[in-house]
């Protein structure tokens, strides 16, 4: 059986687990994602509409410390080759499936990806970067966090002044600028976002979400 069909296979059993099971079921669902990253071939141009069905499911999924430490086995091998974009596109996405179910979990996840792509001299590290620190603002905002959540950011902008690093400096404006409006704190969270754009207007970086990164 070639390659592509064993591929085509799997995705549709991979459906199939996904409207039948139940929804905590996990290990079957992590099970199948872990086939179907496994049956990617990642010596060639990886399908994109593949890949965003993995995603797709990934993010519905509930996850605990043994998915993920599973599913981020398997997924070192997206980062093959040089190419950190599928890696860390679906470490995004556990991020951010974490966040619906273990907010705790979620914010320890992704600032530890956070410290890895910063140590990364990546073309495309200061854009992942940006998208694991806009999607950290929504954990530390839906939880009782938020004071952590603050002294965490202040202490990024911090560095980032230092460092005159002006794409960082937008994203912790932008994410602190969310913190106030949801203290209700509207003219600090305005001054905020005014500051956010001011250094968007000086830096190569798109306003990001934080589901995907551009390349």
């Amino acid at each position: 059986m070639n390659r592509r069909l064993l591929v085509l296979k799997i995705v549709l059993g991979f459906y199939v687990l996904m409207y039948t099971i139940p929804a905590n079921a996990q290990s079957a669902r992590v099970d199948s994602i872990i086939a179907v990253i496994k049956a990617i071939d990642v010596s060639k141009n990886i399908d994109t509409a593949q890949f965003n069905s993995v995603k797709k499911v990934l993010a519905q999924t509930k996850l605990d410390a043994a998915s993920v430490a599973s599913l981020e086995k398997t997924a070192e091998r997206l980062g093959k080759n040089g190419n950190i974009y599928w890696l860390y596109s679906l470490k995004l996405t556990i991020m951010n499936s974490l966040t619906a179910t273990d907010k705790v979990h979620a914010i320890a996840y992704g600032k530890r990806n956070l410290e890895l792509i910063q140590k990364s001299k990546d073309p495309l590290a200061v854009n992942i970067r940006s998208a694991f620190l806009r999607g950290l603002r929504i954990p530390y905002r839906t939880s009782n966090m938020l004071d952590d959540g603050f002294m965490f950011f202040n202490e990024k902008l911090k560095e980032y002044k230092l460092k005159n690093d002006l794409a960082g400096l937008a994203d912790c404006y932008y994410v602190l600028g969310g913190f106030y409006r949801t203290k209700g704190l509207m003219e600090t969270a305005l001054y905020n976002i005014k500051k956010s754009v001011s250094y968007m207007d000086t830096t190569a970086i798109d306003s990001l979400d934080s589901s995907e990164f551009p390349n």
